[in-house]
């Protein structure tokens, strides 16, 4: 069951994280994620495993590993996915939806996301500041 996080945030937790470790501004953190259109079940970007997706001809995500970033310095990122992260705690595990005035707004992203269209991103909280998830 979906819950909001804040406007334009919703969040369901797939796996509770250890429910101590938040991360926060200038945090260094791994999470895996995918990301697809509202009512969509194709991946159009995606850290897992072997995928790959071709958008009009032109591919637009490949094989990856995990995303690291410092929170608070990324300025390529869209809002809702770093509110996302914000709101997990090490070893989280969700599925957020994240509507467009957080997204990619009314300009989308190129083919890819269309104006105005909603995301779903299922994001793992995998590390900060080099603390590992173990499983469990």
């Amino acid at each position: 069951m979906f819950h909001e996080v804040s406007p334009g945030l919703s969040k369901q937790v797939d796996r509770e994280g250890d429910g101590v470790l938040f991360p926060k501004d200038g945090d260094e953190v791994d999470v895996h994620y995918s990301c697809t259109l509202e009512g969509s079940k194709d991946t159009i970007d995606s850290s897992r495993g072997e995928h790959q997706c071709t958008v009009g001809g032109i591919t637009v995500c490949k094989a990856k590993r995990p995303l690291h970033l410092t929170l608070g310095t990324q300025s390529d990122m869209i809002k809702g996915f770093i509110m996302a992260v914000y709101s997990m705690t090490l070893g989280e595990r969700s599925t957020f939806k994240i509507a467009s005035e957080i997204g990619y707004g009314s300009e989308g992203k190129g083919s890819v996301v269309p104006p105005n269209m909603d995301l779903v991103f299922d994001i793992e909280l995998l590390g900060v500041n080099k603390t590992y998830y173990r499983g469990g």
